[in-house]
């Protein structure tokens, strides 16, 4: 095996980790606005329910 070999060798696996870490990152965005929105979600759903009458709720089967 002679230097440009290692090199080539050197080179990619540099390429396969930061592909392996970019992954990680985007796995880990992807994951927290995931979180973001279902907790936007949770909010307008309480918002609306905060805004209904009492008989609409118990109809539901709602309360507060």
């Amino acid at each position: 095996m002679d230097y440009n070999d290692v090199i080539y060798h050197r080179r990619r696996l540099q390429a396969q980790e930061m592909g392996r870490l970019i992954g990680l990152a985007w796995y880990g965005l992807a994951n927290r606005l995931e979180v973001l929105k279902r907790r936007q979600r949770k909010q307008r759903t309480m918002a609306m329910v905060s805004q209904m009458h009492d008989h609409l709720l118990k109809d539901l089967g709602i309360s507060r």
